[in-house]
């Protein structure tokens, strides 16, 4: 075998790896260390293996691309192929939780979400990027809980709860709205600062017996939505730190939620 690169002539040291000859997808195929080996796009690296010699210099010239999150910034590396990161924190979450997908935006090949479906009542709602799943506490797990994630930064979080009525009458929509104003209308006059407002005619995935409020506490801006769906009732709600800038991302996180 030569031991001088095919390209550009330096010795080959020691240690260094021969990557002449290299099949990208196939060596991350026969890796355990790659998530998702089947998005690594085709390349194969000149020169003959048994004969050639392909320095990691060399091999770097070319660009590995994930077709999910396009070029590869990793480098050939102790005989490897370059990692895709994203693909890498993809594969760790889905197997720390295994009730999610990834979502691609409409405008974009890049993945912007992670979607929960839940195993028990098949309902699905959309995880931001970068934002976590948690682990259910026990009360909140006893009573319906079903999926609870936190924002990066831990100043916002979002829930889920599946049940049924704490009261059959409160199937009606107008009597469930009346009951949620009653204990806002008793937050209200307990804190001084609180207020808060009617949601007006909203949906949640579609079913129509759903109202929801907004309501300021001590701990920030809060959000309730009860939706009454098949003898359940589904119940998202949020809480974040006083800054509006949440109010989108969790309003699109309410908007994605589907039966």
């Amino acid at each position: 075998m030569s031991q001088r690169c095919l390209e550009c002539g330096k010795r080959r040291a020691i240690f260094g790896k021969n990557y002449a000859g290299l099949d990208v997808r196939q060596a991350v195929r026969n890796s355990n260390t790659f998530g998702f080996p089947e998005r690594y796009e085709a390349l194969t690296l000149p020169g003959d293996p048994q004969k050639d010699f392909l320095c990691a210099k060399c091999a770097n010239s070319r660009t590995v691309v994930c077709s999910v999150h396009g070029p590869i910034k990793d480098k050939f590396s102790m005989g490897y192929p370059p990692l895709c990161v994203d693909c890498q924190y993809e594969d760790r979450d889905k197997k720390a939780h295994p009730h999610t997908q990834r979502v691609h935006s409409l405008s974009s090949d890049k993945c912007d979400s992670l979607r929960f479906t839940d195993p028990k009542h098949n309902f699905t709602i959309d995880i931001p990027e970068g934002w976590k799943a948690q682990p259910l506490v026990e009360k909140f797990d006893r009573t319906g809980g079903r999926v609870a994630f936190q924002a990066p930064n831990g100043q916002a979080i979002v829930n889920v709860s599946v049940g049924t009525l704490d009261r059959p009458e409160w199937a009606d929509l107008s009597l469930r709205r009346k009951s949620m104003v009653d204990f806002l209308q008793r937050a209200r006059a307990r804190y001084a600062n609180d207020w808060w407002e009617d949601m007006g005619e909203i949906q949640l995935g579609g079913e129509k017996n759903t109202v929801g409020f907004v309501h300021r506490n001590a701990q920030g801006y809060a959000r309730i939505v009860s939706a009454y769906h098949d003898g359940l009732e589904y119940v998202i709600q949020s809480q974040d730190n006083l800054n509006r800038e949440y109010e989108v991302v969790i309003n699109r996180i309410i908007s994605s939620f589907q039966f």
